[in-house]
């Protein structure tokens, strides 16, 4: 059953990622953005379904040709480009990240946090799953190899997930606490 507070934390999550594209720093092919972060985010606080849900409405609201993507853009051809791959990525990555981290169906109000070790593999295998789906589409669409995509649009990024996953733990922390 849907409630609206269930609704409101999907939308919510779904608006930090709109938010969270604007910063975006050029490298390469792919920018470095905090969408990741808000994916994070959203499987630590969410539970699978409202998590992947947040993401797939970020998803359709891009290919709908909303500027919510990195640098403001949006479009089917976003979506469709070499860096649509982390995009589609975003879905499972998402319930990936809430189902291993025992994130409970009650959200923000669970009152057993699970273990640190659990909520990092937990973003480790979510990171594998976005850079995994990116990586098949930059070489697909990209036109370039394997090892070339690996070396372009995944491994400068890792330092920065690593950051980015370290905030969200943070996050989550700070705020079960409260």
């Amino acid at each position: 059953m849907t409630t609206a507070r269930s609704l409101a934390r999907t939308a919510l999550f779904t608006a930090l990622l709109c938010v969270l594209a604007a910063v975006t720093i050029p490298l390469g092919p792919v920018p470095i953005t905090l969408q990741t972060l808000g994916v994070y985010a959203a499987g630590l606080f969410l539970p699978p379904a409202q998590a992947a849900l947040a993401a797939l409405a970020y998803l359709l609201l891009g290919a709908a040709g909303l500027p919510v993507f990195a640098g403001f853009s949006g479009g089917i051809g976003v979506v469709a480009g070499p860096a649509g791959g982390f995009l589609f990525g975003f879905i499972p990555a998402a319930a990936v990240i809430s189902r291993l981290s025992s994130a409970s169906s009650s959200g923000l109000s669970s009152e057993k946090d699970p273990s640190l070790p659990i909520q990092i593999t937990a973003l480790i295998c979510g990171c594998v799953i976005i850079h995994l789906a990116g990586l098949i589409q930059l070489t697909l669409v990209g036109g370039s190899g394997w090892r070339q995509a690996l070396a372009a649009g995944v491994l400068p990024f890792l330092p920065a997930e690593a950051a980015k996953a370290a905030l969200a733990l943070f996050l989550r922390h700070r705020i079960h606490r409260v």
